[in-house]
């Protein structure tokens, strides 16, 4: 995680979570279409993983931290929070078999999110559950690339 702070940056500051996930995803979207020239697919992934980040800090500590960052070859998501966070094996098991009857069934959003991402990063201590959703972006304009807003349009506000 701290790779990510140091080496890419922030395209906007930490947006809090408290409750409207809504909102933050539409900050999120907005943000997306002025920094990116992205396919609807690679923003509606980008998007779906961020509320199913959302949703899993508010679920396990009621509130947390969502950065956006990004650069020529990937865009980030990380979710930071309070919570309790979850064993490695336990990770595992939500990620491979979501909704599964076993002693850890965690429903499907961890699940949702490494479907929608390329990447994901875990990060967990006694102060800190971090989730990070990686999203490559191609090296030639086939589906999205970093630049700016595109010239054909404006970004929503």
């Amino acid at each position: 995680m701290q790779r990510i702070h140091s080496i890419v940056p922030r395209l906007r500051e930490p947006v809090f979570i408290k409750d409207d996930i809504s909102r933050a995803a539409a900050l999120l979207s907005n943000e997306i279409e002025y920094s990116f020239d992205c396919s609807d697919a690679k923003k509606d992934n980008v998007i779906s993983a961020a509320k199913d980040l959302m949703s899993n800090s508010l679920k396990y500590a009621g509130n947390g931290l969502l950065s956006l960052y990004g650069n020529h070859r990937r865009i980030y998501l990380l979710m930071e929070d309070q919570g309790p966070g979850l064993e490695a094996p336990i990770l595992k098991e939500a990620i491979h078999s979501p909704g599964l009857a076993g002693p850890h069934t965690l429903g499907r959003g961890l699940h949702r999110i490494s479907v929608a991402s390329d990447k994901m990063a875990f990060y967990r201590d006694s102060n800190l559950t971090a989730i990070a959703a990686i999203f490559f972006l191609p090296q030639q304009r086939h589906d999205c690339h970093a630049g700016g807003k595109r010239k054909d349009r404006e970004p929503k506000r």
